[in-house]
């Protein structure tokens, strides 16, 4: 191919990455570039590269398109900072412009999925290279064009880009397109964000002061510092623990060869050439760290103070031990981890006890003939009903014995839901398996111990679930693979199934069978934590008691069953005509574990849960009844701001709003579209495989070079 100018390549490259995701399916936005122009958000100019803003979960495939076609993502740092990568830049030897997709955008903070699907949903088009191509509406380009110039404020082109956007929205909007604009950043987080924008051009002040404060605080690391690249080493630093500090400051001043010639292009291939890059880059680096700490000290001033009335319990039903005899016995194991060198065999640990989660991943091992499997126990029942479902030779042993440390010692993968003994440190010999108990709305921990230490698998169900756990946790994508959680296959199963002749001896065959399954506000057992708006009672809704919700099911013709959240203080249980209020024992009565359950309800109705997630695999209405959200966002927090939003079934704020929707679920369905168009966002697999894919994943770990001898 004969060598292209900018001008002729930058429409092109519009084309072809037009077509690619076309062919493969990815929905994307040009943003920026010759589509502002055509909008008439900037003047006409040169561009040199091609920004798209793809749907996050599905950017993976388009990079993988493009890189077959020879654009290659040249990201030259190995090493994740504080501030997250939002795009990945592709270049070319051929053409002498950049591709840039990015799966978010920085100043929009609710999350990348969210945005982009409300962008999505007001797309417009414009013509480029004789081609429609998608393109935000003229306000969320406007938005994305004012973010843009002022995530670096103190540049005279970005700033004289502003006043440019400013006044050529302030001649060109009404009063109604001004509302909009205010209402679009709102509803994308960036009302704080882009407040000069907003104010400069008249727009209504909508959601001021909604952004929370650890958004803001990843704001100010970008636009505040004067070199925010070392702002963001800093950053990271602070957030590691000091025994990776050695380790990763040599990274940040030496990096790799390779790192360093994508870094600079034109550096000559010699030895001496990288050395005096190195220096180089080590007198910058040492000259911008006193400023880059003060400015870090600054801005750590509004992180967000920890949850309210947060303690944790080393176990989940006994005394809580005195901090430093839990610290010390917690670095002790880490020491004995470490020495004892001979490692074979899995042990699991999960809470409850013989969870979904853990019983079909150990029968998925037991068929891959991975062993000796030892299954930690804080009950003391190994006779219960749920442990008789282990596979034959499955040993069972109390985790706090001298027995179950000396398991977990010698165990070369560990299988858990929750973390294992308070997450010393590790043994690089050994492989954690995480099996999280669910994604659903709960705000994510930034980077918690438990993802440092004690997740070299993560198990999600979706690209989704991969990217917002692998940013907030900082993993790579290699260690959330979308395997599916096990306990679905359970759920699948029993969605396939007719109502257990358990379930019917305990409520009958007659009636739908509406499962209530809210998550705590106040918990007793555990993590000892307050969120949302306590109720003190079973349903979490405010006002509501036993007889109420009776007269409910009586009157829509169910059957009513609350399942209290294990970490819940339990108020009135018991069956009381149509309804019934189930703890953890009333469930192991019947012989049925929890996800059999969710698989038998006809409707399924909860808040905050990540069962939800789950339930889609069923294709039956779901019920969120919350009246805290606002609330709950304050405390614990969203997973994504903009979720509960966008939920798979309308939201009841009383029981009032609850009779109604659950009569039309009962009477025809209304959200089934909905619902069916959220399943492939939070699902890549729908069958009952996740835990033979997650048992796959293991004998390929343990078979990998370099990865030890194999259990």
């Amino acid at each position: 191919m004969t060598e292209l100018a900018l001008t002729e390549a930058v429409p092109l490259a519009h084309a072809v990455v037009d077509q690619v995701a076309r062919d493969h399916d990815v929905r994307l936005l040009f943003i920026k570039g010759p589509t502002a122009t055509a909008q008439g958000l900037r003047a006409e100019r040169v561009s040199l590269d091609v920004d798209a803003l793809v749907d996050p979960a599905r950017r993976g495939v388009l990079a993988a398109a493009l890189t077959e076609l020879g654009w290659v993502d040249e990201n030259p740092y190995t090493s994740p900072t504080v501030l997250p990568m939002h795009s990945l830049t592709h270049r070319h030897p051929k053409w002498p412009c950049e591709l840039d997709l990015h799966d978010r955008f920085p100043g929009f903070f609710v999350g990348p999925q969210d945005v982009f699907e409300r962008l999505w949903s007001r797309r417009s088009t414009v013509e480029v290279a004789n081609r429609e191509i998608p393109c935000p509406d003229r306000s969320g380009q406007a938005l994305v064009l004012a973010l843009h110039a002022l995530r670096d404020p103190h540049d005279p082109t970005k700033a004289a880009e502003l006043t440019d956007l400013i006044g050529r929205v302030s001649t060109s909007y009404d009063r109604d397109a001004l509302r909009d604009l205010a209402d679009l950043a709102h509803d994308l987080g960036a009302a704080d964000t882009a407040a000069t924008f907003l104010e400069a051009v008249g727009a209504p002040a909508v959601g001021r002061g909604s952004t929370g404060r650890a958004d803001l605080h990843a704001w100010q690391l970008r636009t505040e510092p004067s070199d925010a690249t070392a702002v963001s080493w800093v950053a990271e630093l602070r957030h590691r623990p000091k025994r990776q500090w050695p380790r990763y400051l040599w990274y940040a001043a030496w990096l790799s060869d390779q790192e360093l010639r994508v870094a600079d292009p034109n550096l000559p291939d010699t030895r001496s050439a990288l050395l005096g890059a190195r220096l180089r880059r080590l007198r910058r680096g040492l000259g911008a760290v006193p400023q880059a700490l003060r400015d870090v000290r600054t801005l750590a001033q509004v992180e967000p103070e920890p949850s309210r009335e947060v303690t944790v319990r080393t176990t989940w039903h006994s005394r809580p031990l005195p901090g430093p005899f839990v610290r010390l016995a917690t670095a002790g194991l880490g020491v004995a981890d470490r020495v004892v060198l001979p490692k074979r065999g899995v042990v699991i640990r999960t809470f409850r006890d013989f969870d979904d989660q853990g019983l079909e991943t150990t029968a998925a091992l037991a068929d891959a003939g991975i062993g000796p499997l030892t299954w930690l126990t804080k009950s003391g029942d190994p006779g219960s009903h749920a442990a008789k479902r282990l596979p034959e030779g499955v040993r069972t042993v109390d985790a706090d014995s001298f027995s179950g440390v000396a398991a977990y010692l010698r165990a070369r993968v560990v299988v858990h839901t929750h973390g294992v003994y308070g997450i010393p440190s590790r043994s690089s010999r050994k492989l954690f398996v995480n099996l999280w108990h669910g994604w659903g709305t709960k705000q994510l921990n930034r980077r918690p111990p438990v993802a440092d230490r004690q997740s070299d698998l993560v198990a999600v169900t979706s690209e989704l679930h991969a990217s917002a756990v692998a940013e907030a946790w900082g993993l790579t994508a290699a260690q959330v693979p979308t395997t599916g959680l096990p306990r679905n296959d359970v759920l699948v199963r029993a969605s396939r199934s007719p109502r257990s002749p358990a379930l019917v001896a305990r409520i009958g065959d007659s009636r739908p069978l509406v499962l209530w399954l809210p998550t705590y506000r106040r918990s007793v057992v555990g993590e000892i934590r307050v969120d949302g708006q306590e109720t003190d009672n079973d349903f979490q809704l405010p006002h509501v008691n036993r007889d109420a919700v009776e007269s409910l099911a009586d009157g829509l013709g169910v059957h009513i069953l609350v399942k209290t959240h294990p970490m819940a203080q339990v108020h009135d249980p018991g069956d009381h005509g149509w309804l019934g209020i189930w703890d953890d024992r009333a469930l192991a009565a019947t012989g049925m574990s929890l996800y059999e359950l969710v698989g038998l309800a006809d409707v399924l109705v909860t808040d905050y849960s990540s069962v939800w997630v789950d339930y889609l695999l069923t294709d039956r209405p779901i019920l969120f009844a919350m009246a805290d959200a606002a609330e709950y966002g304050a405390t614990r927090g969203h997973y994504s701001p903009g979720l509960v939003d966008n939920l798979p079934g309308p939201t009841a704020h009383d029981l009032g709003e609850l009779r109604v929707h659950l009569a039309e679920a009962l009477a025809y369905d209304p959200c089934d579209e909905q619902r069916r168009r959220l399943i492939p966002l939070h699902h890549t697999h729908v069958d009952a495989g996740s835990a033979a894919r997650v048992a796959c994943l293991i004998v390929e770990r343990l078979n990998a070079p370099g990865a030890g001898r194999p259990s």
